[in-house]
């Protein structure tokens, strides 16, 4: 199994499980945007770490509703649930604490 599915699939049980639990597995997930968004960032591409998570998430939502024009990020974000996106969002946020 890939890390990108075990990712997942870590993310899709917690899910189902009560409070925190998401923050611990979607750190999974954000290696995939940490490849790019790493800290101190740039013009091209942003640090999110710090992020409003609100902010980020209705991003990100646009992102995959194409209600916001990107350069890759219309296409990865499609590959993401809403409640994934959401939780992203939580996890930049405090990982700029």
């Amino acid at each position: 199994m890939s890390r990108r599915a075990a990712g997942l699939a870590a993310a899709l049980v917690a899910a189902a499980l009560p409070g925190g639990a998401w923050s611990e597995d979607t750190a999974v997930l954000a290696q995939a945007c940490s490849g790019c968004h790493v800290a101190g960032g740039g013009a091209a591409i942003p640090a999110i770490a710090g992020r409003d998570a609100g902010e980020l998430a209705e991003l990100l939502l646009a992102y995959r509703n194409d209600t916001a024009e990107g350069t890759i990020m219309n296409r990865l974000a499609k590959g993401y649930t809403e409640a994934e996106l959401r939780a992203l969002a939580t996890h930049f946020a405090e990982a700029g604490r």
